[in-house]
């Protein structure tokens, strides 16, 4: 604030100013009353309006002014009880409760100018329970009276400029208040010397041969001389042509300068040179007595390397005498800031420090942990890593900073991305703490879940829960044709029973292929689905993230099949219009990138959320091509190229997609509309891909159900049987209403909804496995029994029932094996035909 400490003080001490009546209804008091207890402590009883249709909030407050030796003010505002006898609180208000903190701090002025420090702090109760648009709301007008305060003093209506300096590490302000002949100036700077270093040549530079040898000939300086009293003080007078025809006389400078050690830093040291008037120097006839006083302050810090940096301030306040223009004044007073710019000059050592920067070997050790979230911070200790072979950490690949290990956090595996200080730099070292800003905050089943971060000495890196399978695009490439296809969009009309028997053989060796058995019918529908839900979730927080990068080598594979979005590195936060022009850097895979991102036209280079969707599109092209999306582009296609069709127009060919699915076909299509307002929505692509999901699965199940019923159809025939487990999984075709090839004729019309059982598809597949030893009756063997007296018909039917018995026992046994020890008590409690 550009008054005294106490001027501050007393404006915001008296509530029953006039001042103070006219703002108190703006900020909602609707009656208050001021009790003078002394000169520095009074009562105040307010009532507020909160609005909201809220009741009035009422406060008794006393307010204590306190001064402290270094000139500092407090005003203490708190709550007290003393004057609730005198002043009730009214029927139907509420009492509030808070405590207010003003402090005043005298800070050096600016051209005779007083400034003050002022900070106010804040605690308000209002009681009862208050909507937080209505507390947000009213918390401002508890704190418009810096405000007020600021506006009440304003006396910075003058001309200040910066100024650009000879040296781009130097700073250069300079003020010029209306009405004021005094001109004021401030250069800051960082010297690479020691602090005595610097404070030694300015000391001693004007007396230099440096100085002598500038006299007439540059900075319009005519003379100087210099008169030695002690060691850290001399007087110094300088005489300078103003360079301003009208001004036909010079100026006289006579200064005194001191060295000292500064009182506010320890260890900083300080030169003043203020105004002398004794007759020290001979009077100058032809020239004119001007005022100076400059102000050196010399600070040290920390070293770079072995470079030793002081922080350096120099404050200049000119007044030249006389009627001088303000163009005029502001041409000569950065004459006398120039000095800052010497001393930069004098002892840079820029090619040093970019050297060693350069040649550090840790990059990451400078880093502080302080900007990593807390929460998020792992002890190193805690991890344990895999070894290989070679007793040497277990590898899962490499990552953009290091490889990827594969670690165990308190009985959690994970995935433990390493931090290399070799492949650190500023950039990726910004990309990096920006992934860890956006992951580290994200909670969502497709989106791969931070675990947590280890920073310390020597070792660095990000833990991510374990994706054993991989990057999405190499996981299809692996499975595309060891799976013959199971991996499909839909149920089964790509999958053979010939295939599956294929594949059933070998899972006896593979886990992923046993599980694909069992969960790849439809699985690239759940994975568009779940790639959808994950975009969703990003574009709907607030402010909303883009992923800019969205393709199939970014989505990650669980263990259980799952999509995961990864790689945050080139994600953004999208606000409003202002930060919607901040994202026109060309990022991505040409591939799968937008024609907005790469367009020449700036106005169309501004994207935001619909260049995911874009990238979506393209994603789902490369899940139909098995993870390799070349394929949709024609060979020899190179970067610039891509860029260039696709901005005019290309698109993929999506001829045989169409011939397999034209609902995919026309969703592809649309992602890859060109203008980005013609894309649909992730909450669009959601609700198309659940509804393709639900049919594929409603499918499954009623194919399922006929098999089963074809079976129970051929065991009530007396020909020969063969009770046997089913050695595959059950032929998933699409239902027709004519007559089956089976022997034993058409399927009688029955609801096969409502007779759908669910299978445990895996379970069976395991059981499968088994080889199991059928049983076959000649039927004529039978008859030839039953002649004999050996049987008849009533000993075939109890054989066969005997038989049937033994196989239900021997498949209820092998159930119960494979319940856990509560499960087989819920059981028994239950009963078993609930359970």
């Amino acid at each position: 604030v550009d008054a005294s400490v106490e001027e501050c003080a007393a404006h915001a001490f008296y509530f029953d100013s006039r001042e103070h009546k006219k703002k108190a209804q703006k900020r909602g008091i609707i009656e208050y009353h001021v009790e003078h207890i002394n000169d520095h402590s009074l009562y105040y009883i307010s009532s507020r309006e909160l609005g909201f249709f809220l009741k009035p909030r009422e406060g008794r407050n006393k307010i204590i002014w306190l001064k402290e030796d270094d000139g500092k003010v407090v005003l203490d505002i708190s709550d007290t009880k003393d004057v609730m006898k005198e002043y009730p609180v009214k029927h139907g208000n509420v009492l509030g409760s808070g405590h207010a903190v003003w402090i005043f701090e005298p800070q050096e002025p600016i051209a005779e100018i007083p400034q003050t420090k002022v900070s106010f702090t804040a605690r308000v109760d209002m009681a009862g329970n208050i909507p937080a648009q209505a507390m947000n709301y009213n918390a401002k007008k508890f704190l418009s009276v810096v405000s007020d305060l600021r506006k009440k003093f304003e006396k910075s209506k003058g001309l200040a400029r910066t100024l650009k300096s000879p040296d781009d590490k130097v700073a250069i302000e300079l003020v010029h208040f209306e009405g004021e002949k005094i001109v004021t100036g401030l250069a800051k700077t960082i010297v690479d010397t020691s602090i005595e270093e610097c404070a030694a040549w300015v000391y001693t530079d004007i007396n230099s041969r440096e100085i002598q040898s500038k006299i007439g000939k540059q900075g319009g300086l005519v003379d100087v001389q210099v008169k030695k009293i002690s060691n850290h003080s001399l007087y110094y007078l300088s005489t300078r042509d103003l360079g301003i025809p009208l001004l036909k006389r010079h100026r006289d400078f006579r200064t005194k300068a001191i060295w000292a050690k500064s009182n506010s830093k320890p260890e900083g040291i300080v030169i003043d040179v203020a105004d002398n008037r004794e007759d020290i120097f001979p009077r100058n006839k032809n020239a004119k007595l001007a005022s100076v006083h400059t102000f050196w302050s010399f600070e040290p810090l920390d070293p770079i390397g072995d470079i030793q940096q002081t922080a350096v301030t120099f404050i200049s306040k000119v007044d030249l005498k006389g009627n001088i223009p303000t163009i005029a004044m502001n041409k000569i007073a950065p004459k006398f800031l120039l000095h800052a710019s010497r001393l930069r000059k004098k002892f840079d050592k820029s090619d040093l420090i970019k050297s060693y920067e350069q040649s550090k070997e840790n990059v990451a050790a400078n880093i502080s942990r302080n900007n990593i979230e807390p929460s998020l911070l792992v002890e190193c200790f805690e991890l344990e890593f895999e070894k290989d072979e070679k007793g040497e950490r277990k590898s899962l690949g490499r990552g953009a900073f290091g490889n990827v290990l594969l670690a165990d956090y308190h009985g959690t595996r994970c995935a433990y991305k390493e931090i290399l200080p070799s492949a650190l730099n500023e950039e990726t070292m910004e990309r990096f703490f920006l992934e860890l800003k956006l992951v580290g905050s994200l909670r969502h089943p497709n989106i791969a879940q931070c675990l947590g971060v280890v920073w310390e000495a020597n070792e660095h890196g990000i833990m991510f829960e374990l994706c054993k399978n991989g990057g999405l695009d190499d996981f299809l490439k692996k499975y595309s044709k060891k799976t013959l296809g199971i991996i499909s969009w839909k149920s089964t009309e790509v999958v053979q029973a010939s295939q599956r028997q294929m594949m059933q053989e070998s899972a006896k060796t593979s886990e992923t292929i046993e599980l694909l058995i069992t969960k790849g019918l439809g699985l690239k529908t759940a994975w568009a689905l779940e790639i959808a839900k994950g975009c969703a979730f990003l574009h709907g927080k607030n402010p909303a993230i883009v992923h800019r990068d969205l393709k199939g080598a970014n989505v990650l594979v669980s263990d259980d099949l799952k999509a995961k979005i990864t790689d945050f590195g080139e994600s953004r936060h999208l606000g409003g219009d202002e930060e919607k022009e901040k994202t026109m850097t060309t990022v991505g895979t040409p591939h799968f990138m937008a024609p907005e991102v790469f367009s020449t036209e700036q106005e169309d280079k501004v994207y935001g959320k619909e260049c995911d969707v874009y990238s979506y599109g393209m994603l789902l092209l490369e899940l139909w091509y098995d993870g390799s999306i070349t394929k949709a582009f024609k060979k020899g296609w190179g970067r610039m190229v891509i860029m260039s069709r696709v901005n005019k127009g290309w698109r993929p060919d999506l001829k045989h997609v169409e011939e397999e699915s034209e609902e995919l076909a026309g969703i592809i299509r649309k992602c890859l509309t060109h203008k980005p307002e013609g894309r649909p929505s992730f909450k669009e692509l959601i609700n198309f891909w659940q509804g393709q999901l639900s049919v594929i699965r409603t499918g499954s199940r009623v194919e399922a159900s006929v098999e089963s019923l074809k079976k129970d159809k051929v065991e009530e025939k007396p020909k020969t049987v063969e009770h046997k487990k089913m050695d595959r999984l059950p032929t998933m075709q699409p239902i027709k209403r004519s007559t089956t090839n089976n022997t034993m004729g058409p399927i009688d019309p029955i609801d096969i909804f409502s007779m759908a059982k669910e299978h445990d598809i895996k379970d069976a597949a395991k059981r499968n496995a088994e080889k199991v030893e059928t049983v076959k009756i000649d039927p004529g063997k039978a008859l030839f029994a039953m002649a004999a007296g050996t049987g008849g018909e009533g000993s075939w039917k109890e054989e066969q029932k005997q038989k049937a018995e033994a196989a239900k026992k021997k498949e209820e046994k092998e159930e119960d094996e494979s319940l856990t020890e509560q499960q087989r008590a819920m059981k028994v409690m239950m009963g078993k035909q609930d359970f």
